[in-house]
C-alpha cells in the first residue's frame, strides 16, 4: 500500500511546519513541503531525514496562483493526496497608519488569497481518494482580536477564517473535511509547554482524525499523545 501524502504549505522559522511534518511522518504519511524559502525547505528535509522521514520539497511563490497550481500538479504525481495543511502568513509588524496598499496587497495575497488557491488546486485530488481527506488551515486569535502591532495579519486571518467556515459547509457532503486550528498563544520552542510547536502540531493531527470542530481553538495542551 502506498503512503498517503500530506502537503504542508508554508514552512517558516517557528518550527510549526517542521513539527507537523514529523508528526504526520510518524503516522505513515509521505511528506511534501511547499514554501518560498528553498534554504529552509532543504534544512527541514534534512532534519526530517535524520528522523527517518523522507520529505519532498517544492519551492513556491504563494503570491502567484499559477505557481501554486504547478506545484500541486507535481504533488499529485507522488501518490494519493490525503491532507493539506496551510500555515503561511505575512506579518510585517507595521502599524495601521504606516500600512501601505502595496504591503497590504502582498499580505492578502499570501494570507487570504493563497489559501483559496491551495484549496482550489488540492480539492480535485482529495476527492479522488476513497478515504476521508482534509484541508487544514493555521489561524490565529488575531482574526477576531486585531492589534495595532499586526493589523495586516488580522486582516489576512479574518478573511481566511470566513473562507474556511464556508468551505467546510460547501464540502460537507464529500470526503473532504475543511477546518482550522486557531492558535491563541505564541509558537516558540524553549518557553511554556503549550507554546512548543511539537505540542501545537498535535492539534492538527487531532483535527485530521476527529474531523471536528471546524474551528479548533488551541491554547491548552492537547491531551492525546500521537
Amino acid at each position: 500500500m502506498t503512503q498517503p501524502v500530506v502537503a504542508i504549505v508554508g514552512v517558516g522559522k517557528t518550527g510549526l511546519a517542521q513539527a507537523q511534518a514529523a508528526l504526520f511522518g510518524r503516522q505513515g504519511f509521505q511528506i511534501v513541503l511547499l514554501s518560498r524559502d528553498e534554504n529552509i525547505l532543504k534544512q527541514t528535509a534534512d532534519d526530517l531525514q535524520h528522523q527517518q522521514i523522507n520529505a519532498t520539497i517544492f519551492p513556491v511563490d504563494l503570491t502567484k496562483a499559477d505557481t501554486i497550481d504547478e506545484a500541486f500538479d507535481q504533488v499529485k504525481q507522488l501518490g494519493q493526496l490525503t491532507a493539506v495543511i496551510f500555515n503561511a502568513t505575512f506579518r510585517p509588524g507595521i502599524k495601521p497608519r504606516a500600512l501601505t496598499a502595496e504591503t497590504a496587497e502582498t499580505g492578502m495575497l499570501i494570507g487570504a488569497v493563497a489559501p483559496v488557491a491551495v484549496a482550489h488546486a488540492a480539492i480535485p485530488a482529495l476527492l479522488e481518494s476513497s478515504q476521508p481527506t482534509a484541508l487544514l488551515f493555521t489561524n490565529s486569535i488575531a482574526a477576531t482580536k486585531p492589534s495595532t502591532g499586526a493589523p495586516l495579519q488580522s486582516m489576512e486571518k479574518a478573511a481566511m477564517k470566513n473562507f474556511v467556515l464556508a468551505l467546510n459547509q460547501d464540502l460537507a457532503k464529500t470526503n473532504i473535511f475543511a477546518g482550522q486550528v486557531t492558535i491563541n498563544t505564541y509558537v516558540r520552542e524553549g518557553h511554556r509547554e503549550n507554546q512548543d510547536p511539537v505540542n501545537i502540531a498535535k492539534a492538527y493531527y487531532k483535527l485530521f482524525t476527529e474531523r471536528e470542530p471546524v474551528d479548533l481553538a488551541y491554547h491548552d495542551l492537547i491531551k492525546e499523545d500521537y
